[in-house]
């Protein structure tokens, strides 16, 4: 009898560190800061909903993005952020802070939740530095309203790489 209880605590105790080894790597946060040269954003409006667009142009447009871990225990907790903003190429630095709807910055909710979608920056700062190599060093610190209201701040800041 005692036997078989060690048995099954041991089959237990294995089965719990396989759980929690598979939940640590299924989904872990990702967090990405991408450059791409010779484009521009354009913003548009499709039923009320602010919609960025990509496109070629003449500018370096920013990409900081957040995939937020996932609970393999919980259904629809998938969450991701998006800040996108566009900057002139020929700045060595800059900083839009009163002006920050100069850069078309964007915030990207993405989630199984009501105020999924993209919203206009309208507050904060976004300052960077130009590195080598198409490299940008981002320091942000933004806020937004969702639709129903609540305002939301965003910080981030890291060394953005060109796109692959």
């Amino acid at each position: 009898m005692i036997k078989k209880s060690a048995a099954m605590i041991v089959v237990l105790c294995l089965f719990l560190w396989q759980a929690s080894a598979l939940q640590e790597t299924l989904n872990p946060e990702k967090i990405e800061r991408i450059v791409f040269s010779s484009k521009t954003i354009e913003l548009l409006e499709n039923e009320g909903n602010l919609v960025p667009q990509m496109k070629p142009g003449n500018m370096v447009v920013l990409q900081y993005s957040k995939q937020h871990a996932e609970d393999p225990n919980m259904s629809d907790d998938e969450l991701h952020e998006s800040v996108l903003f566009e900057v002139n190429p020929a700045w060595n630095s800059f900083v839009y802070r009163k002006k920050i709807a100069l850069s078309k910055a964007t915030y990207q909710l993405g989630c199984f939740c009501a105020e999924r979608g993209y919203y206009r920056i309208t507050g904060g700062f976004i300052r960077g530095k130009k590195l080598t190599n198409g490299k940008y060093y981002i320091q942000a610190d933004v806020s937004f309203t969702f639709k129903n209201g609540v305002t939301k701040k965003i910080k981030f800041s890291g060394e953005f790489k060109p796109a692959t």
